[in-house]
């Protein structure tokens, strides 16, 4: 006879299930103080009872278990495809430092404890696993579970983001020593796997880990993005800067990078040991002839996010010099088709020096402490010169005469092919009498078919009539499919 038992067989690595066998202690010691006729009844009732227990475990299993394995594992890995794009540091989740999953939407750690057979699925598909996002904050945790991260990862490409928080509440020596020491054993632990790194995200809060330096010369072979910077970069020690010189020497050896960014301190010393012609994408805060210095060498660059340098410091201090002249001759970007720019100096400064065939998607932010007005003069020679279609246009400017600017540049028949447009500044009604269409005249941006307003100061019905007015289809113009409004005064009438 077997007997039903919770503990585990650890010989055999299994354990009976309960449900499936009679309860066979309890049945027994009810069976033997009963009756004759009461031991008749407990029988019937306990083989009843069994009876339901097997049914239900016979069962069929839900519909999505009926997938055939390798299916159910394509569906998990698309739940985490919103995880795989580098979003910074990691969100809040219910359970922080329980899991290293990039994002909160879904989780491979969650996926394993639905049930027996999603445990064996999540378990057995490494890919899940690939992906790390880690907070170092004090749990001392971090290690063994990232441990056990790697190993279900296998060996597959790694993408790791790594975040020191900053804690300015506190005074450096209560948090910084044993801050700097966990990250320490996990960087240590992570280089052991550096063959595997695809793409990193190193962002610290004070300096640069020292024992970044011990990556092997040629081990990033497979790596294809890579970022590290600090909070203080500016304040770096030799020593530190030491190790940010040799991390980025053993990232630049890697045959396979495509996209980068850099430390401002770096790239104010190391700008010629960068592999320009190899790179698609960067990001970088410099000054403008910094910028073009480098940029004359990207040959292939199709993705540019550039933060003007006087935003990171002292925008009335005067911008540091180039190492070269610039005639200001004009620069040909052929394949640039995303450009991030956010400014703080006259958007004619970078515009008047560009030209840009393959252009489709632009983000502009002035920043309001700009001296110098800009003008749509600059903004709209650069789309003429480069004879581009831009379909998404994204800008922000606060300053007094941002949305005039914005305007005009709206007005243009050069963003006759614009199907998103965003703006993070203030609109008034200027801006929906703009784009409200008029029967029998040309329409303002045709093209438009998603907006989003950071914030609309405007009466009531004046955003319901733009609204309307551009749900109606023609053959010269598309619908408004999609709207969306962060911060505004509503009103009955637009709702």
């Amino acid at each position: 006879m077997i007997i039903a038992g919770d503990n585990t067989n650890h010989h055999f690595l299994t354990k009976f299930p309960l449900r499936t066998f009679l309860p066979l202690p309890s049945f027994v010691q009810r069976f033997a103080n009963s009756s004759g006729l009461a031991q008749q009844k407990c029988l019937e009732a306990g083989l009843s009872d069994h009876a339901r227990s097997h049914r239900h475990a016979v069962e069929p299993p839900p519909p999505i278990n009926r997938l055939p394995v390798e299916l159910l594992a394509d569906v998990f890995f698309l739940s985490l495809q919103d995880n795989r794009v580098m979003k910074g540091p990691p969100r809040s989740r219910k359970f922080p430092g329980l899991s290293f999953s990039p994002g909160w939407s879904s989780d491979p750690m969650i996926l394993a404890s639905v049930c027996r057979h999603w445990r064996a699925v999540a378990l057995t598909t490494p890919m899940l696993w690939s992906s790390l996002a880690i907070l170092c904050s004090q749990r001392k945790h971090h290690i063994p579970l990232l441990r056990t991260w790697l190993e279900r990862s296998a060996d597959c490409p790694l993408t790791i983001c790594l975040v020191e928080p900053f804690r300015e509440s506190k005074e450096r020596a209560q948090w910084w020593p044993q801050q700097q020491a966990l990250a320490t054993d996990i960087l240590s632990l992570l280089i052991t796997q550096a063959y595997r790194w695809k793409a990193i995200d190193f962002r610290f809060s004070l300096g640069i880990p020292v024992v970044l330096a011990n990556i092997p010369h040629g081990t990033l072979r497979a790596l294809e993005s890579a970022t590290i910077f600090s909070s203080e970069g500016r304040s770096l020690s030799p020593l530190e800067f030491l190790s940010l010189d040799q991390v980025w020497e053993a990232v630049h050896a890697s045959p396979s990078l495509r996209k980068a960014r850099w430390e401002a301190v770096y790239l104010e010393h190391r700008l010629q040991d960068i592999p320009c012609t190899q790179l698609t994408s960067i990001e970088v805060t410099i000054s403008i002839d910094s910028l073009f210095d480098l940029l004359s060498l990207c040959h292939n660059l199709v993705d540019l996010h550039f933060t003007d340098a006087r935003l990171e410091s002292d925008a009335d201090s005067p911008p540091r010099s180039s190492n070269h002249p610039h005639s200001h001759a004009l620069l040909v970007l052929p394949h640039l088709r995303n450009l991030s720019l956010d400014l703080n100096q006259p958007s004619a400064t970078i515009f008047g020096r560009l030209t840009l065939p393959s252009l489709i998607s632009f983000d502009i932010r002035q920043d309001q402490s700009c001296r110098e007005p800009s003008d749509a003069s600059s903004f709209k020679d650069l789309l003429a010169r480069s004879k581009c279609c831009l379909q998404k246009f994204s800008y922000e400017d606060t300053g007094p005469d941002g949305e005039d600017i914005l305007l005009e540049m709206l007005s243009s028949p050069l963003l006759s092919s614009l199907a998103d447009l965003s703006v993070e500044s203030s609109v008034s009604t200027k801006f929906t009498n703009l784009l409200t269409r008029q029967p029998a005249m040309c329409a303002t941006l045709p093209r438009l078919e998603r907006l989003a307003l950071g914030q609309c100061a405007t009466p009531p019905g004046a955003l319901r009539d733009m609204v309307s007015s551009r749900r109606i289809k023609t053959d010269h113009c598309s619908l408004l499919r999609e709207m969306k409004v962060g911060n505004w005064a509503r009103h009955d009438t637009d709702l």
